[in-house]
């Protein structure tokens, strides 16, 4: 280990840095003789156009925070989530930061931020430092960054740096491009560049010998110097004729910008940095090899090649920074790249097209992408109803094979709309767990059972269902319709939209009294339990709301999927005077097998309250009347319409 520790200080050479990385840049000449540093070579256009492609394309593209659950969603209930995506600090927009970091880590190799963070180790703000007051130390193994302003100096531990490098030589110190690369690329550029600002300073043209066939004091040859100066040189004394006396003649000495290359060196220079930082020449107007077919090709290739390494260093260093580790597996910072791989809206509604018709998006996922406000009923998948089992073909007649098809529709219906359930459940969970959480820390810490308990009741009875409502009722709406329209379509009728409503109404009304009043009976047993015991019920209320995250929203959504397609489905078909038959799947368990075929109508139900049901030598009863599946967890259970 100890040895290790050695290798590790010595890998860097940065043990006690005699200069920062500036102060060495500073003092960088190139083989042309010119002094080379991130000033000067901004006056190169191609180097700043490069610079300013790479910044603002990092600082435009959407930082977003996501949570892992069924795939990922954007966390905007986490701090972290507007921290990144609109204001890390009071004095800093999320662009803004974002640009400055990347304008330095482009030029210089690093960038550096420091993390404010409050006295329990939240995040609170972050801050870009300027990296010419910026060293890196290591202390008995540990690495340190020390940051100088005025005359003090402060020490940061690296946890609290974010620190974005380029490549890099050690791991630790990005390479600045440059000391490494640019100076020579940059020394010829800035060379040229000074050499056509003098050549057009001389009348757009090279130097010249006055010969004089006598000899001149050296009070004539300051005069005449001052008169060629004063009438011959600049612009403004372009093209004027030279008057020469006492027989001097005028030999012009040197070649020509043309055969000095002056053009194509500065225009070397463009190519240079294009070719240095990976971007493609177009996007720095070097258009001499474009064409329009091209250059969509090599934007996508920027996007691969250049801007993708940038992304992956960006979300490593802020999930390895911003995220503790034991969230690590939860949260990740993932930049939004959709808008750099927009292709053209011909093939963008091609894709969206055969996405939506194989049922893998809905119209609010395309508005969603495309920038674009949901619709209510935008939620449903839709899939070709011509898709059927081979075998079904040739089985039975063809009024058999279209009722088929319609029960089929609304068992995918279910199979589409479950996943929607499950994430709308697990908000709703989420919510009350929060609020649980928090009132555990204000009440329960302190021992305050009661108060605890009044929050509870008034919680779940008032301010919970005025909550969840509005989400709840919109989604059991869209689903409800959805499974209205397929049932009617079964049997040619249409149910009535004022019954359908208040169906819909009442069914959500029942659904958050019967989830409030479970959730809350749970907790209750907790505290009860506690209560009599003497002890404190805090670690147990924890761990089941934490439970309640991981394993209640699938459960949950399932049952509702089922119970309320099936609950609708009756509706339809009892309104239009039909009867409905219980329809088992193949994996049902042996009560509903025993139900499979049975049929009823009107308001009869399939099992009566308090009467017994015998399987085999078990007898099962429910204390409610069974009108329709689910009649248990994990039930998948159907119905279809009879005479």
């Amino acid at each position: 280990m100890g040895l290790l520790k050695k290798a590790l200080e010595k890998r860097s050479g940065f043990e006690n840095p005699s200069t920062t990385l500036l102060q060495a840049l500073s003092v960088i000449r190139s083989k042309a003789n010119i002094s080379v540093n991130k000033n000067n070579i901004l006056t190169l256009s191609g180097v700043f156009a490069a610079v300013k492609v790479l910044s603002e394309t990092i600082a435009s593209l959407p930082l977003i925070f996501y949570m892992r659950q069924d795939g990922k969603r954007r966390a905007t209930d986490n701090d972290l989530y507007t921290l990144l995506h609109d204001e890390p600090n009071e004095e800093t927009s999320s662009y803004s930061w974002r640009e400055t970091m990347m304008f330095h880590v482009t030029l210089e190799g690093n960038a550096f931020s420091w993390i404010e963070r409050d006295n329990i180790g939240r995040v609170k703000a972050i801050w870009q430092l300027n990296p010419e007051r910026v060293r890196l130390l290591r202390i008995q193994g540990r690495l340190f960054y020390q940051y100088r302003y005025n005359d003090n100096k402060d020490l940061i531990d690296s946890h609290d740096i974010i620190h974005i490098t380029g490549i890099s030589k050690d791991g630790i110190i990005g390479l600045s491009l440059i000391e490494a690369i640019i100076k020579e690329t940059g020394g010829i550029g800035i060379a040229a560049q000074e050499y056509a600002a003098r050549w057009f300073a001389n009348n757009a043209s090279n130097g010249a010998v006055i010969e004089h066939p006598g000899t001149l004091g050296e009070d004539a040859q300051k005069r005449l110097k001052e008169q060629i100066r004063s009438e011959y040189t600049g612009l403004s004394n372009a093209h004027k004729v030279k008057i020469l006396e006492e027989g001097m003649k005028l030999h012009e000495l040197g070649g020509d910008p043309s055969s000095s290359q002056l053009l194509e060196t500065r225009k070397f220079t463009v190519t240079e940095a294009a070719r240095i930082w990976r971007i493609p020449p177009h996007m720095i107007a070097d258009l001499d090899k474009a064409t329009f077919s091209n250059i969509e090709q090599q934007s996508l290739e920027f996007t691969k090649y250049t801007m993708m390494p940038w992304f992956a260093r960006w979300e490593q260093e802020l999930n390895r920074k911003l995220i503790p580790k034991k969230d690590r597996g939860k949260y990740f910072f993932e930049f939004l790249i959709d808008g750099l791989l927009r292709a053209d809206a011909q093939t963008r509604s091609e894709f969206y097209s055969k996405a939506f018709q194989n049922g893998w998006m809905s119209v609010n996922d395309i508005r969603e992408k495309e920038n674009m406000n949901p619709i209510t009923g935008g939620d449903t998948y839709f899939v070709p109803l011509n898709l059927i089992p081979a075998a079904s073909a040739s089985e039975g007649n063809r009024s058999e094979k279209r009722e088929e098809k319609r029960v089929s529709v609304r068992g995918r219906l279910r199979n589409a709309y479950k996943p929607i359930f499950v994430n709308e459940i697990k908000r709703i969970i989420r919510l009350e767990s929060s609020e649980i959480k928090r009132s555990v820390k204000k009440y329960l810490n302190k021992s305050d059972n009661k108060s605890f308990a009044d929050w509870l009741t008034d919680f779940y009875r008032n301010k919970f269902p005025d909550k969840i409502q509005p989400g709840v009722k919109r989604l059991f709406f869209d689903y409800a319709s959805s499974i209205a329209e397929e049932a009617g379509k079964e049997i040619d009728s249409e149910w009535d939209n004022t019954k359908r409503d208040k169906f819909v109404s009442d069914y959500t009304e029942s659904y958050i009294k019967k989830h409030a009043v479970t959730s809350r009976l749970q907790i209750e047993k907790i505290i009860n339990k506690h209560a009599i015991a003497g002890s404190n019920a805090n670690n147990e209320i924890l761990s089941k709301v934490d439970k309640w995250e991981e394993t209640r929203a699938d459960t949950t959504a399932n049952e509702h999927v089922v119970s309320l397609e099936s609950a609708v489905s009756r509706a339809v078909f009892i309104a239009a005077g039909y009867k409905v038959i219980w329809v088992a799947n193949s994996d049902a368990c042996e009560i509903c097998k025993a139900l499979d075929g049975k049929i009823v109508g009107g308001e009869e139900p399939f099992i009566k309250a308090g009467s017994k049901l015998l399987i085999g030598d078990k007898e099962f009863s429910r204390d409610v009347n069974i009108l329709h599946p689910s009649l248990h967890d994990g039930c998948e259970c159907s119905l279809r319409y009879t005479i």
